[in-house]
């Protein structure tokens, strides 16, 4: 009985899927990171393409060289991780904002192509690097809803990641699945397939020197006093 009435469910969905024209393809969003942002150093970054390496670099260090000075390997605009598994169509900008007090941010806008694959929470990947995530808290900033988590490795010092999606549209949202769930509106529904932007801050000391607490007050003040900032650069 159960198998007519989930057969009687999908044959419709399937048939309308069949009938229904291709989706309307949203053109590639064409946004960017601010060049600066008042009272921080602004670098852009460039990743090394060898797995044995996969080293970082802030462009003002490389002294205009093309290749990692570490193992002498090619060097890109997104690790070698994300060049392997996101799809081509996906676009990664970022730059790396320090504070006075030397605090990072590093920031990455990921301009989401056709596939949902494009985009994926934080939260999967962490794990998975060897982070265990200690905090989570959620913070409105001018409107635009941001969802923050404090993380640590082994042998690593805490760090902090902050995350929100936004599409053409104007809709944001902080939650992952609240996204999923407009996407999938907009592709069954209005047949049309949308292009996503998530915009991450991880904010951590250089070098390990110093642990960033989400529970101590400046640490999260400072954190919040940098998203206001950017947030106002975002679309």
């Amino acid at each position: 009985m159960k198998r007519w009435i989930f057969m009687a469910i999908l044959v419709p969905v399937f048939a309308y899927q069949a009938l229904s024209p291709d989706p309307e393809i949203l053109p590639p969003l064409d946004y960017s990171l601010p060049a600066e942002i008042p009272g921080y150093r602004s670098d852009s970054i460039m990743y090394c393409h060898n797995e044995q390496c996969c080293q970082s670099w802030p462009m003002s260090t490389l002294s205009g060289k093309v290749d990692c000075p570490s193992c002498g390997s090619q060097l890109g605009g997104m690790s070698l991780a994300e060049h392997q598994v996101l799809p081509s169509d996906t676009r990664i900008v970022k730059r790396l904002y320090t504070s006075p007090l030397g605090l990072r941010f590093t920031v990455s806008m990921v301009l989401g192509g056709v596939s949902r694959a494009s985009l994926h929470r934080p939260e999967l990947c962490l794990p998975s690097q060897g982070y265990q995530m200690k905090v989570k808290r959620d913070l409105t900033v001018n409107g635009r809803p941001f969802h923050v988590v404090g993380f640590a490795g082994h042998g690593l010092s805490a760090a902090a990641l902050a995350y929100t999606f936004f599409n053409q549209e104007g809709f944001r949202t902080s939650s992952h699945m609240e996204r999923i769930f407009r996407d999938v509106i907009d592709r069954s529904v209005h047949n049309r397939v949308d292009r996503w932007v998530m915009v991450t801050v991880n904010a951590s000391y250089p070098d390990g020197s110093t642990s960033l607490d989400l529970e101590r007050e400046s640490d999260w003040t400072m954190l919040e006093d940098f998203i206001s900032l950017l947030e106002r650069e975002l679309p």
